[in-house]
């Protein structure tokens, strides 16, 4: 009740407009909280209940981050619009009313097998989903920081942020067993989420914006995102402990993403888990992550960002070896629906402290380096870009590696990359203590 009390007093000590916000912001963090829970599984229906290629299951994991190579021209688009409503609006409708398409979908097997069109269109309706991310992304922010003000901007962010996190607990929860009663369940799951996901957008537009006046704008689009571009290899060039930390989240990205995937593939074909047993792994993460995000987020504060990122890199290795350990230390007990591995609950204990780290370290991790303000979104471009470059590859290197060499090569070397960017996160404080850099490097 402590907690319930302070929540309502931070409320209505509010503005009246902040106060609208924080309801509209809610509102938003329910629908995508809930979309975020049940794309979790998305992987597993596409080859538990769909038997689908392994490189096409690649491919699915690569579109949720190779649209963040769009975000320089999200970027450009979101400062020459002036109506964020109406940008908001469309971007919902566009990417949202395409999985109504789901309702379509047969639901027998060998429909997708005889007549594999139907794995391309579940391929295209997602990647359409995610081409929402290099709009909302930026202007979700931009919405968020002009109407909640410095000051109440993080508390309010992170009580949104629980609720989001909350509801996409759950949703992974309900999906999982509703897949293993029927798993073709998602034709109509996914159209009803789609209308919950405009109708969060929808919220969100209503937030109150006073468009900032800008100079008229003579550049073309692409010679704008050019410039931008000149100016990110600008950034990278003058502060090296910038660069070095890119560098080592690149290496980090690749033993990600090449791990992800391997993983899902290791949890159906190799443990054969059914949906609740693997939305119970995820959701336990998931837990985790809410309980560790606080200290993370008072420890990043204080600590070197590149100290911080070792500690995160050191967390995902012991994630994917303990997920290692597990093809050849197998045991495990039966609750009802699920099926326990001892090693794979320590793995997703890890992961859940991991993620909590690296929500914080992915999200801002790049600010701690940049001394001026003003250049913060360059240096978030910067950093954000480089994630959807790892993204056009990494994924489907993983898939590769598992098909001719096996789960256990894959999982050694993804954490051989983090050794590496461990490696250089200790030699780039090492040379040059200062993370800001040297503008005359």
């Amino acid at each position: 009740m402590g907690i319930k009390n302070k929540l309502f007093k931070e409320y209505a000590s509010l503005p009246s407009e902040q106060r609208k916000t924080f309801r509209l912001h809610s509102w938003y963090s329910m629908a995508e909280g809930t979309l975020f829970g049940t794309f979790v599984l998305n992987e597993f229906v596409f080859i538990k209940s769909l038997k689908g290629n392994d490189y096409l299951m690649g491919l699915l994991f690569t579109f949720s981050m190779a649209v963040f190579t769009l975000l320089l021209f999200g970027n450009e688009i979101l400062r020459r619009n002036q109506n964020k409503k109406k940008l908001l609006r469309r971007t919902a409708l566009i990417t949202r009313l395409p999985l109504l398409i789901f309702l379509v979908f047969p639901t027998h097997l060998s429909s997708y097998i005889e007549n594999p069109i139907w794995y391309f269109l579940f391929l295209l309706i997602i990647l359409i989903y995610y081409m929402s991310t290099p709009v909302t992304l930026p202007t979700v922010n931009l919405l968020l920081r002009s109407s909640y003000g410095n000051k109440h901007f993080g508390v309010l962010y992170g009580y949104a942020n629980t609720i989001n996190k909350t509801f996409a607990l759950l949703a992974t929860f309900c999906f999982g067993i509703l897949l293993d009663h029927n798993y073709f369940i998602f034709k109509w799951i996914y159209p009803i989420i789609g209308l919950i996901g405009i109708a969060g957008i929808w919220s969100l537009s209503n937030i109150s914006y006073t468009p900032q006046l800008i100079n008229s704008i003579n550049k073309g689009l692409f010679v704008s995102v050019g410039n931008s571009i000149k100016t990110m290899g600008q950034i990278l060039k003058r502060n090296r402990p910038f660069l070095n930390f890119e560098i080592s989240f690149f290496l980090y990205g690749i033993a990600f993403m090449i791990t992800v995937t391997v993983i899902t593939f290791f949890m159906e074909k190799h443990l054969h888990l059914n949906y609740t047993s693997i939305s119970a792994y995820k959701n336990l993460g998931a837990f985790v992550t809410i309980l560790c995000m606080p200290f993370f987020g008072r420890f990043m504060g204080n600590t070197d960002p590149r100290r911080y990122s070792r500690i995160a890199y050191m967390l995902m290795a012991a994630y994917i070896a303990f997920v290692m350990i597990t093809e050849y230390l197998p045991y495990h007990f039966q609750i009802g629906e699920y099926k326990i591995y001892y090693t794979l609950v320590i793995a997703f204990i890890i992961q859940g402290i991991f993620t909590a780290g690296m929500a914080i370290l992915w999200y801002i991790g790049s600010a701690f380096f940049c001394r001026n303000d003003s250049l913060s979104g360059d240096y978030q471009s910067v950093h954000l870009s480089f994630v959807g470059v790892r993204a056009l590859f990494a994924p489907l290197i993983g898939v590769y590696f598992y098909q001719n060499f096996g789960y256990s090569f894959t999982f050694a070397i993804g954490i051989f990359f983090l050794i590496l960017a461990i490696a250089l996160m200790y030699y780039s404080q090492w040379k040059r203590p200062n993370p800001y850099g040297n503008d005359k490097e």
